[in-house]
């Protein structure tokens, strides 16, 4: 096409490797406006004077590569995952444990850390529930169940804690 050179010209050793590749070009053409035309019907907003705003924030915490702000976010997001995770490994060594009493209990920075990143992460998923166009698909989404499922359990042993734990990690 760039060339302007019907198909009819073509020698035969050339026309079976230039077919086989224009099919599979359309092949892909026809594959990516599927599924285009799909994210579109997937993300519909509706109407009310909102719409517009919940799809930016769906934008900016869903798609990373709609601007320069949601690359930075995510980047930010995957950062305190690492943090996370390397600062829940760590509090579990005896080495960064205190003792108080002939007691161990968890290093209160690591615990800090582990707090201000399940924060993050609670702030994180409801923004994203609340810019999701679809609430009810967005809950039973099974990464969306990971995410709660990674998050409840700092909220339970909050709840679960014995009292005498808290008053060591004052100290």
């Amino acid at each position: 096409d760039y060339w302007m050179i019907d198909d009819i010209y073509l020698e035969p050793c050339c026309e079976g490797k230039y077919t086989g590749r224009k099919e599979h070009v359309v092949e892909e053409i026809k594959k990516n406006s599927k599924v285009n035309k799909q994210v579109v019907e997937d993300e519909y907003f509706g109407e009310g004077p909102c719409a517009r705003y919940q799809k930016c924030l769906w934008d900016l915490m869903e798609k990373p590569n709609s601007s320069i702000f949601a690359k930075i976010l995510s980047l930010f997001s995957i950062s305190l995952v690492l943090i996370s995770t390397v600062g829940m490994c760590l509090n579990t060594m005896p080495e960064f444990k205190h003792r108080v009493d002939d007691k161990l209990i968890d290093n209160a920075y690591l615990a800090l850390i582990e707090a201000i990143c399940i924060a993050w992460f609670t702030i994180e998923y409801f923004l994203r529930l609340a810019g999701a166009p679809d609430k009810w698909r967005f809950l039973k989404g099974p990464l969306n169940l990971i995410d709660v499922f990674a998050i409840l359990p700092y909220y339970l042993s909050l709840v679960f804690v014995e009292e005498e734990n808290i008053n060591l990690i004052r100290l």
